[in-house]
């Protein structure tokens, strides 16, 4: 019940805020300030009351947009508000460096160095390179963990030269690595 009353009291503030009552903005200024000021003390006192207009008009301007509703509560949208402008503030602020003209690309995409540098990426990049016979007799060896004589009785041949492409398959894998 306090809440429900609560929450009414604060859609009060803001139509009588909207309408430009005194005691409604001097109340809305006051939760602007204790945010500015209690969360962010690096911001400089000269600064502090620009943001403060800032968030203002923010309120302003977010509650009388057509189809406005307070979702939660006036005050949290006022919160909300003056939170996004200090966030602003310290982002317009925030050293930037340039970058040389003669920087390079190393060549790779992101996704390409992240592949490189994971030990798993770049075996699967190498059994990707694989044709799907070869592939498939990996899985069967290695993943499946099938014996030569299994390999035999599903794909046919003998063991021996089974074993002869399974080696071959593991020097171009290995090849493929280490380039």
């Amino acid at each position: 019940m306090s809440s429900l009353s609560g929450r009414s009291r604060e859609q009060d503030i803001l139509r009588a805020f909207l309408r430009g009552d005194a005691q409604a903005c001097a109340r809305v200024d006051q939760w602007c300030r204790q945010i500015v000021y209690s969360r962010l003390a690096g911001i400089p006192r000269e600064e502090q009351d620009d943001l403060i207009q800032e968030s203002l008009a923010g309120i302003w301007k977010h509650a009388t947009r057509n189809g406005f509703v307070v979702r939660s509560s006036f005050r949290a949208l006022v919160h909300k508000i003056a939170m996004a402008r200090c966030v602003d503030w310290i982002r317009r602020r925030r050293e930037i460096c340039d970058l040389p003209e003669t920087l390079r690309s190393s060549g790779l995409d992101p996704l390409d160095r992240t592949e490189l540098r994971d030990e798993g990426g770049r075996l699967r990049l190498a059994l990707y390179r694989l044709d799907e016979r070869r592939r498939r007799l990996i899985q069967l060896r290695f993943y499946e963990e099938k014996s030569y004589a299994e390999i035999v009785r599903e794909l046919g041949g003998t063991e021996s030269s089974w074993r002869v492409r399974v080696h071959q398959c593991l020097q171009d894998l290995r090849r493929d690595l280490r380039d």
